[in-house]
């Protein structure tokens, strides 16, 4: 997991970022770094379940 970054794209500005796994899962909100659009709490949530499912796996 240590080489795997989760790819976003802001859908307001268009910016494109990575966070590592692992840093997503200790964050309480993620947002876009260009214009604050924020992922709503049960995007996060879900995306923390999705990682904690693959980092049992691997």
């Amino acid at each position: 997991m240590k080489d795997i970054d989760v790819n976003f794209q802001c859908p307001d500005c268009s910016t494109e970022f990575k966070l590592d796994p692992r840093d997503i899962l200790e964050r309480e909100f993620i947002s876009c770094p260009n214009c604050s659009c924020p992922l709503t709490d049960e995007e996060l949530k879900n995306l923390k379940t999705a990682i904690r499912h693959l980092l049992e796996v691997h």
